[in-house]
């Protein structure tokens, strides 16, 4: 019979479970934040204006209508490069992921305008369920699914491989960036001075602290501990013990990598063997 299908199976690739922030503001001139990590998808979109975004270890420039898109545990940053950009930011949890996250990303007009509605209509309904009564509670549940699905095909038809353009960041700080951060990748099996690190880059350490602040947030010294932290998750996820990983990336002692891990990850390896699952990619 024609338009019949014998248990057509849908599965879903790419669910959103959960909001933890959504917010969209003005950056101030030079507004830079302190780069972080967290174990839920971040996505990031320019309204307005121009911004600057590090994600790993790679740096980007987003103009109006461009996008990017943090898997959980990547490291990133954000920072205003014209005057007053506006930007919105979402973070959530997710079952899978969109079809490509690495890069960015070009929005249409329909896009931003359908990305400004869900966070306006979003907003309001927060609002409403703050202030109304229980009655209401499972309408308001039944709006803010709606949202979700909205907002889980715009992310869908947006990060795809069509849409994806390499908008790096140029000039002589992100070249010295690139150029410390080659060196850091270099030590990351061993346990350097941070003499060493910026004799290996050819930059005195002051301006290496300098360069390393600009784009990350941190110091140099924290942040090659976070690409260490970072470099443990991936040898975690691929079946290395926590003795074994500690000695790999150059520790001698095992319980004091555990306390730097679970400082920078928010949770200890042990847990984090026990408690990992990989993302679902499509």
């Amino acid at each position: 019979m024609d338009g019949y299908f014998n248990r057509l199976p849908i599965k879903n690739t790419f669910r959103i479970n959960q909001i933890h922030t959504i917010w969209k503001r003005s950056l101030r001139d030079n507004e830079n934040f302190n780069g972080e990590s967290h174990n839920f998808s971040e996505f990031i979109c320019s309204c307005s204006g121009d911004i600057g975004i590090m994600a790993d270890t790679s740096l980007y420039s987003l103009s109006k209508g461009q996008c990017v898109f943090h898997v959980p545990n990547e490291f990133h940053n954000i920072w205003a490069i014209s005057r007053a950009p506006e930007v919105t930011v979402i973070t959530f949890s997710s079952d899978g992921l969109p079809p490509m996250t690495d890069g960015t990303f070009n929005m249409t007009t329909l896009e931003l305008s359908e990305l400004s509605d869900i966070y306006d209509s979003t907003m309001s309904l927060l609002d409403e369920m703050v202030s109304g009564s229980t009655d209401e509670c499972l309408q308001h549940d039944f709006v803010l699914s709606i949202l979700i699905k909205r907002l889980e095909i715009l992310l869908t038809t947006v990060f795809t491989p069509s849409r994806r353009e390499e908008k790096l960041c140029k000039g002589a700080g992100a070249n010295m960036f690139e150029q410390i951060i080659n060196v850091m990748r270099n030590y990351l099996y061993k346990m350097p001075s941070k003499s060493e690190l910026a004799k290996q880059a050819n930059i005195s350490v002051s301006h290496m602290g300098k360069v390393i602040s600009r784009y990350t947030g941190h110091g140099a010294m924290e942040y090659f501990t976070l690409m260490k932290m970072q470099k443990a998750l991936d040898l975690l996820k691929e079946g290395q013990g926590v003795k074994q990983t500690a000695h790999t990336l150059g520790y001698e002692d095992p319980s004091y990598f555990s306390n730097v891990f679970k400082k920078h990850m928010g949770l200890s390896p042990t847990h984090f063997i026990k408690n990992n699952t990989p993302p679902h990619r499509i």
